[in-house]
């Protein structure tokens, strides 16, 4: 069963928040996205593919936007869940905002042409934030603490209020892309625990181990001395 577990980094180029309250969030239709960054997860054919759009930056995969919606659009479309943190509050709206600018068809995600489309449609969206804060019973839910708490790297260089000030820096973009990658493969391991032990899906467990062996080839420290003391665990079973 293939699982699409998407990321993105943003920049508010025309956005100008009150003078009496510099650190006002955007709202969302000022958001342009700098990095889109998604995880395509077929566990059963141990294979785990990471797609990543920066913008303007022809060293990267795609560096075109409407390219980069319709290649995400297309793995949607073959997934039968899609995860997120806080996606359903930002990142699936706003993906669907720059959809609806440059007319790439996104009839797919029926959470935005219903209000109770996420439970009509075969693609069913797993929000993390959502389902551990007890569907926002919990106002403050950060990705970084619960990925700590289950021993992974979390936000360990930069976090997403430095996404704006990092992109301008000589070798911002790559940092930033990194950086994306990053939550979306801690996005996916948090919902394999999360697979694991609330939904009660043995295999999760194993997949966690496939991950983190992934994730040692794919992005490096500190990612590798994860994998490191995955194997040195196993060897001493």
């Amino acid at each position: 069963m293939i699982t699409t577990t998407i990321d993105i980094e943003t920049l508010q180029p025309d956005w100008t928040p009150p003078a009496d309250d510099p650190e006002k969030f955007a709202p969302l239709p000022e958001h342009v996205p700098c990095v889109v960054s998604w995880l395509v997860a077929d566990p059963g054919r141990s294979q785990f593919d990471l797609h990543t759009y920066v913008k303007g930056d022809n060293g990267f995969e795609l560096a075109d936007e409407r390219e980069a919606l319709e290649s995400l659009a297309s793995a949607l479309r073959q997934s039968k869940r899609v995860v997120t943190w806080n996606g359903r509050g930002f990142d699936m709206p706003l993906l669907g905002l720059r959809a609806l600018r440059l007319g790439v068809d996104w009839s797919f995600w029926r959470g935005m042409s219903h209000r109770y489309g996420n439970y009509k449609q075969a693609l069913i969206h797993h929000d993390l934030m959502d389902l551990l804060g007890d569907q926002g019973g919990v106002r403050a839910m950060p990705m970084d603490g619960v990925a700590r708490l289950l021993g992974l790297p979390g936000k360990h260089d930069i976090s997403g209020k430095d996404v704006a000030r990092v992109w301008l820096e000589e070798g911002g973009r790559d940092r930033v892309a990194h950086y994306c990658q990053e939550d979306v493969v801690t996005t996916y391991l948090i919902y394999l625990r999360w697979a694991m032990c609330l939904e009660g899906t043995a295999a999760a467990g194993r997949v966690w181990n496939q991950v983190l062996s992934w994730a040692a080839e794919c992005l490096g420290d500190p990612w590798r001395d994860l994998a490191a003391d995955l194997v040195r665990v196993e060897g001493e079973r």
